[in-house]
C-alpha cells in the first residue's frame, strides 16, 4: 500500500493549474474518495501536515473556509499511522531532480516559502522523530538506505523532543 500511497499523494496536483499550492490536497482527496479509495485519499490530506495542526503547513492557502474547518477538524480527529508518517517523511526527501537528504529539502522549503518562526522549527523536529522511527524499523540510516551522502549530523536535540 505505501508504494500506491506515495504515487497517489499529489495527484491533486493533475487537477486545476500549475499555481495551486495547498489546494491540490483537497482535489486529491475528492478525486480518490470519488473513486472509492478512502485511505489513499486520506494521505492527500495528511501528506503535508507532519505535525498534526492546520497552523502549521509551509505553503499557500488557496482552499475556502469550508475546506479549511473541514481540514482542521479532519486534523483533530485521527490518529496519525505509519503510512501517514512514512509519506509525510517522503514527501520531504523528494526534490524534482530525485531523493535528497532531508537536511536538504528542509532548505529548499525555506528557500522558497520562507522561515516561519512560528512551525518551521516544529515541522523540522517532527520530522527528524518520523526519520529517527523509520531508522529504527529499518536498522540503519535512512541515508545508508538510499545511499545519499550526509554533509551535516543532526543535533540530538532534534531526535529527543519526540515531536
Amino acid at each position: 500500500m505505501a508504494g500506491s500511497y506515495g504515487l497517489l499523494h499529489d495527484i491533486g496536483r493533475a487537477f486545476g493549474d500549475q499555481s495551486m499550492q495547498i489546494r491540490h490536497i483537497f482535489e486529491g482527496y475528492h478525486f480518490l474518495m470519488d473513486e472509492g479509495y478512502p485511505d489513499a485519499a486520506r494521505i492527500c490530506l495528511t501528506h503535508s501536515f507532519p505535525v498534526q495542526d492546520i497552523h502549521a503547513v509551509t505553503g499557500v492557502w488557496d482552499c475556502t473556509q469550508d475546506e479549511y474547518v473541514f481540514l482542521d477538524n479532519y486534523l483533530q480527529k485521527i490518529e496519525y499511522d505509519s503510512y501517514d508518517k512514512l509519506i509525510q517523511f517522503c514527501d520531504n526527501i523528494a526534490l524534482p531532480e530525485g531523493i535528497v537528504t532531508l537536511e536538504k529539502r528542509m532548505v529548499d522549503i525555506v528557500l522558497r516559502y520562507g522561515f516561519d518562526a512560528e512551525n518551521t522549527v516544529a515541522r523540522w523536529e517532527k520530522l527528524f522523530s518520523i526519520k529517527a522511527e523509520l531508522e529504527a524499523a529499518m536498522g540503519c540510516s535512512v541515508e545508508d538506505a538510499l545511499g545519499l551522502r550526509v554533509l551535516v549530523e543532526v543535533p540530538d536535540c532534534f531526535l529527543e523532543t519526540g515531536g
